[in-house]
């Protein structure tokens, strides 16, 4: 019997993530959280999910809530010393820096093309929230200054994005220990110039300049708080041999329903001909049986698949396998968790398309000669199809930083999402040449042309998504407009990220 998640919610994601500052201290006891408005925007969620999280937590014995103000942390553990708190910060010492070069590799271009669709309301409405930034304490600088950040990632309508900065964020703190420099005394102060930059290059629209200012930041944040971790690995030497962390993005989390995984999991055993066209599915009882639910689930699981004409499910005859409205296009997106998964999966290959570039760049001269045999072979055979996502790959297992394979494993989790969506191509020439470029990027890669390979992979990937978002716009997924379309990324990187 194969045991279904429970589903996750966005008061588990929201709930989760302030757990998580607050462990890590990022907010520490006695510190005010933002206030409801604030969470709701920060966040990205509802007034009632931000109560009914502040209600838990203060359940928990998390913070505790007056009316007319706003929360105050009161948890703390009076347990953890100045070792212990070493201890934890040098277990994950690699991947604390790691996760900043990451961040340095994906976000420059991301804050810069979010910046290019920055009109004067919103420059206005981020200049007035920086007013008086000079005066204000350090924590206030930084939030005040990652909030305009987070503003600015979110003009390419992409939630993914924003969770995705705001988790690695949150990750990237590290307690300052007393006796030690604060790094992020430098990187706020960093931070604060680069604020004022920001706004004097979007008014200039130097997205060049901005590229460069935002990957320095990430750079010199990085060198800074190594340093700092370093120092505090001289003074206890004792920790020298902890088992390592790992930076970890659960991708799914606020996203997971129940029915649409069951939807997912038949759809990919039918692709995989494990049940093959025109045979029948397990009955309800069966399918209840195996993935641990209540009939009603699976009912709505098989309702999903009969709407994208998967499958057609008659009155005591069962389900059989059909594919025929699937392949006569015949179908129409207009149940709520069925949207979700379209625009999650847009999501997903939206941020691919953003983040390739730099993909191909740091995997390209780390690429085994084997495995460039077996992609050039692979690429050869004119009845694949997915030449592209095979050199992606292939790509993200070359990468230097643990962070980029992480984000991109959670990013394959998200796209799989969209396989049912593919037994309903429509124009399927239309994706020939993709294939053609596919095999164009094979021959510069066999001739070791770097830029022009890494040029066509950005191309191929903001071609896919392009067709796949106007697909599923027709087919009634209409949230897909509000993903704006991928500005290519042309920025020259920095060597010291590529090396």
């Amino acid at each position: 019997m194969v045991g279904m998640e429970e589903p996750s919610t966005l008061f588990q994601y929201l709930y989760t993530t302030l757990t998580a500052e607050i462990h890590t201290e990022k907010l520490r006891y006695g510190e005010r959280l933002p206030s409801i408005r604030e969470l709701c925007r920060i966040y990205n969620v509802g007034i009632r999910t931000v109560n009914d999280v502040l209600k838990a937590l203060n359940d928990n014995g998390y913070i505790k809530t007056e009316i007319r103000k706003n929360a105050t942390v009161i948890y703390r553990n009076d347990e953890l010393t100045d070792s212990l708190r070493a201890k934890q910060l040098l277990a994950r010492k690699e991947a604390v820096v790691d996760l900043l070069k990451t961040m340095g590799c994906f976000f420059p271009h991301i804050i810069a093309s979010g910046a290019m669709m920055c009109d004067t309301s919103h420059l206005e409405e981020m200049i007035r929230s920086a007013r008086g930034l000079t005066d204000k304490p350090i924590k206030e600088k930084w939030r005040v200054s990652t909030h305009i950040i987070q503003q600015i990632i979110s003009f390419h309508g992409n939630r993914l994005l924003t969770e995705l900065f705001i988790n690695m964020n949150i990750y990237g703190q590290v307690p300052v220990l007393e006796g030690f420099k604060n790094p992020f005394l430098d990187m706020t102060w960093d931070r604060e110039r680069n604020i004022s930059y920001l706004f004097d290059a979007i008014k200039a629209k130097d997205y060049e300049g901005l590229y460069t200012r935002i990957e320095e930041l990430y750079v010199n944040g990085a060198r800074k708080v190594e340093k700092y971790l370093e120092e505090l690995a001289e003074i206890y030497p004792q920790f020298s041999n902890l088992e390592k962390s790992a930076y970890q993005w659960d991708a799914r989390n606020g996203r997971v329903f129940l029915y649409m995984e069951i939807s997912r999991q038949l759809a990919s055993k039918i692709g995989k001909n494990i049940y093959p066209v025109n045979g029948s599915l397990p009955t309800i009882m069966e399918l209840a049986d195996e993935y641990a639910v209540s009939p009603s689930t699976v009912r709505k699981a098989l309702g999903v698949l009969n709407t994208l004409g998967i499958v057609r499910t008659v009155k005591k005859a069962g389900s059989i396998v059909t594919l025929n409205a699937a392949a006569s296009f015949d179908i129409q997106i207009k149940d709520a968790a069925m949207k979700r998964d379209a625009v999650t999966f847009l999501s997903a290959l939206h941020m691919c398309a953003m983040t390739c570039r730099t993909i191909a760049l740091l995997g390209f001269d780390r690429l085994e000669p084997e495995t460039i045999h077996r992609l050039v072979i692979e690429g050869a055979d004119e009845d694949n199809r997915s030449v592209a996502f095979i050199l992606i790959k292939a790509l993200v297992k070359a990468q230097p930083y643990n962070g980029i394979r992480e984000i991109y494993a959670q990013m394959e989790l998200l796209l799989s999402w969209g396989y049912y969506f593919s037994f309903a191509q429509r124009n399927k020439e239309q994706y020939q040449f993709v294939h053609e470029k596919s095999k164009t990027a094979l021959q510069f890669l066999l001739i070791k042309e770097k830029t022009a390979f890494a040029d066509i992979i950005q191309e191929i990937y903001m071609d896919i998504f392009t067709l796949i978002r106007n697909t599923l716009v027709s087919y009634g997924a209409m949230e897909g407009i509000c993903l704006a379309p991928p500005a290519p990324d042309t920025f020259e990187k920095n060597r010291t990220l590529l090396h």
